[in-house]
């Protein structure tokens, strides 16, 4: 849908969740604004595929608290995030460049706007989000570095030394 300022803006909301009818309400004669109701885990990878970004609202007093998993979501598709969240999901947005924090209204809208228009930065975005998420957080890679640095360490001197201080010699292996 066209927007006051001309720009083709579609939002679509996905999910059962309890805000879900208030927000239907309030969104009423929008013609660029969809709810889906409940997605399945396919149709929401379909969904973040043809997605340009993601947002990430905080309802809640406290969000400094909160690391939402909608975000990780978005990063797995390589999307910039717009979050209202606080704490740890504000700083790995500031840090990684991977989108844009925003507190009110006119701060959501304007970091729309740049995703936009600025095509290199929308760009940098979304390869920054995309690197986060396989260094950081995908877990088939996570677990294989760990897996590795875990037999690294127990093949290494050190790390047989620590193993073998930290067992006692099984009583049939003892002289009686």
């Amino acid at each position: 849908a066209r927007s006051m300022t001309g720009e083709n803006v579609l939002f679509v909301l996905a999910g059962d969740g309890e805000l879900r009818e208030e927000l239907k309400r309030r969104a009423s004669g929008l013609n660029n604004v969809h709810f889906t109701g409940w997605l399945d885990q396919n149709d929401i990878t379909a969904l973040l595929r043809i997605a340009h970004a993601g947002v990430c609202p905080s309802g809640h007093s406290d969000s400094s608290v909160f690391l939402p998993n909608k975000a990780f979501a978005y990063f797995s598709e390589g999307l910039p995030i717009l979050s209202s969240f606080a704490g740890e999901i504000r700083d790995i947005v500031d840090r990684f460049e991977v989108g844009f924090n925003y507190s009110d209204t006119e701060t959501i809208v304007g970091a729309l706007r740049r995703l936009m228009h600025d095509g290199a930065s929308y760009a940098r975005m979304r390869r920054n989000a995309d690197r986060l998420f396989y260094d950081r957080f995908d877990a088939d890679i996570i677990y294989d570095r760990y897996a590795d640095h875990i037999e690294a360490v127990a093949c290494s001197k050190e790390g047989r030394d620590v193993i073998t201080r930290g067992r006692s010699t099984p009583r049939s292996l003892t002289k009686t």
